[in-house]
């Protein structure tokens, strides 16, 4: 489902699932960006499936949760 189209449309298509996926945890609560852009890029460049995203959303997010980041960068992604 996320490997079509250029680089740019994965991008966003993968914001836009991440934000309604956040929304929907937090009953639209959560309206802050918790992905950097460089993390949204990273997360483009490796993730072909929602499933993909799901799990590497949810790694990052713990990962930066654990080192008290209060945002998820491309270095977390990276990391993982």
């Amino acid at each position: 489902p996320f490997a079509a189209g250029t680089p740019e449309e994965k991008e966003n298509l993968i914001k836009r699932y991440i934000d309604l996926k956040l929304r929907s945890a937090s009953n639209g609560a959560c309206n802050v960006e918790i992905f950097t852009p460089g993390a949204l890029k990273a997360l483009a460049e490796r993730c072909e499936t929602p499933l993909n995203v799901n799990v590497l959303c949810t790694n990052a997010m713990y990962q930066a949760y654990i080192t008290k980041e209060t945002i998820v960068t491309e270095d977390v992604i990276n990391d993982i």
